[in-house]
């Protein structure tokens, strides 16, 4: 798929409201800050790896939102990439399953264990 570069300034986008209950917005810093530490929902194991799966309490607008399960992982995981850093807090990634490429998934795993 190509994207032009414009597409992000000149595209409305529009969510379908049968996927998105609501929209917000959050540093992507809250998703590896230890201020507020995400609460572990549960571990997944699959095979022989394992992952916690976290969950945080947001706020925007005075609303406040539990972003979870893979979401949560995707905020930390984008965050740790974007801000070039791990999170403050213990957190570990998949040791056998994970979406992504092995070079994007060794470049997290290096920025999580700084």
């Amino acid at each position: 798929m190509y994207c032009p570069p414009d597409t992000f300034t000149s595209y409305q986008f529009t969510p379908s409201p049968a996927e998105v209950a609501d929209i917000f917005h959050v540093p992507l810093s809250t998703f590896l800050s230890d201020k507020q530490p995400p609460l572990i929902s549960h571990t997944v194991q699959q095979h022989t790896s394992y992952f916690d799966l976290h969950h945080f309490n947001v706020e925007f607008m005075g609303k406040e939102f539990d972003v979870q399960g893979i979401t949560a992982h995707l905020c930390v995981f984008i965050a740790a990439i974007g801000l070039s850093r791990g999170p403050d807090f213990e957190y570990s990634l998949p040791t056998e399953y994970c979406v992504v490429s092995e070079g994007i998934r060794d470049s997290v795993t290096k920025l999580m264990s700084v």
